[in-house]
């Protein structure tokens, strides 16, 4: 006695088609959502007295790296494209001693950790998102 049915054969692509799903997701769908959450970095950064902006706006989405696993790395905020226009933010979230008097000057320190407290939830929201978004193209 045998059996048959209808389909399978479908049924058993798609099973194989989505052992490799993931390394099918495109990587705009990370930087979008790290788009995002570079918005709430750059409102949390230290700002001048004047009101002005300091360089948070030259804070930028750094390169995503896709590795051969699957696996997908990115980041936001200071690398060695902006490096010397926003250096003085990363010494702002270490603090840095006074080049005349010699003071520890910390009234910013840590500022980097609490944006990323921030924008976590926004870039985590966002990624969920963005990657169904893909999956359904992906599937279709």
């Amino acid at each position: 006695m045998s059996l048959e049915f209808d389909g399978w054969e479908d049924i058993q692509k798609t099973i194989d088609s989505l052992g490799d799903v993931g390394k099918k997701i495109n990587t705009t769908a990370f930087k979008n959502s790290l788009k995002e959450g570079l918005k709430i970095v750059q409102d949390k950064a230290p700002k001048a007295k004047d009101g002005s902006t300091n360089g948070a706006e030259k804070l930028r989405v750094g390169k995503i790296k896709r590795y051969k696993s699957g696996s997908i790395w990115g980041g936001i905020g200071i690398d060695k494209t902006n490096w010397e226009a926003t250096k003085h933010l990363y010494f702002h979230h270490y603090g840095y001693e006074h080049y005349k008097n010699g003071k520890r000057i910390t009234p910013h320190t840590g500022w980097m950790d609490e944006a990323t407290k921030a924008s976590e939830e926004v870039v985590l929201g966002s990624l969920e998102k963005n990657v169904l978004e893909e999956l359904d193209k992906i599937l279709k």
